[in-house]
């Protein structure tokens, strides 16, 4: 028992001697004009992060989204998305990176019934290193699946980089992020 347990502390020992924690966020922002409807839909999303980084190519993380959107009538929606980044190219100060995300939201509209919605997904995006203590994202785009049968039945499945946001709130618009590594 003695030597599986020192096995153990020295592989976890190991994975983590590379590790390193990051905090930020990211915000987000879309105006996306709605064919036949005389109003378009604005959203701001302010997302807190926290994240792990095991390797070079590899990092997993939590954000907790808070979404502002409206249109006729506003709704407000919180989202918790975990995700798994894997860095798939690196040049110099500039890295590309695609995340596995899956995120579950709560949506309560101002007018009608709170509705829940799920996606699973992947979101490309860019990382910029300021410094060895700094770094800055941004992302655009999803590729994967929704479900918000709650709302209408409407269940998605989609590719989006059009710098909006899709009927339920889940944005695939322009997300920057500015984050501290510890």
């Amino acid at each position: 028992m003695k030597k599986f347990f020192a096995t153990l502390v020295i592989a976890v020992s190991a994975l983590t001697a590379n590790a390193q924690v990051y905090i930020g966020g990211g915000l987000g922002f879309s105006n996306t004009d709605v064919e036949d409807a005389d109003k378009s839909i604005t959203q701001f999303t302010i997302s807190p992060e926290v994240g792990y980084t095991f390797s070079e190519q590899w990092s997993a993380g939590i954000a907790v989204n808070y979404t502002y959107a409206k249109q006729y009538s506003s709704n407000e929606m919180i989202a918790i998305a975990p995700y798994a980044r894997y860095t798939f190219a690196k040049m110099g100060a500039v890295s590309f990176y695609v995340d596995g995300e899956f995120q579950f939201a709560s949506a309560k509209p101002e007018e009608g019934e709170s509705a829940n919605a799920w996606s699973l997904g992947l979101k490309p995006g860019i990382r910029f290193d300021v410094n060895s203590k700094l770094f800055l994202t941004a992302s655009v785009g999803f590729l994967g699946y929704e479900d918000s049968s709650d709302i209408d039945g409407q269940k998605t499945f989609g590719f989006g980089v059009n710098g909006g946001a899709d009927r339920f709130g889940f944005n695939d618009g322009l997300k920057l992020g500015i984050y501290y590594n510890f």
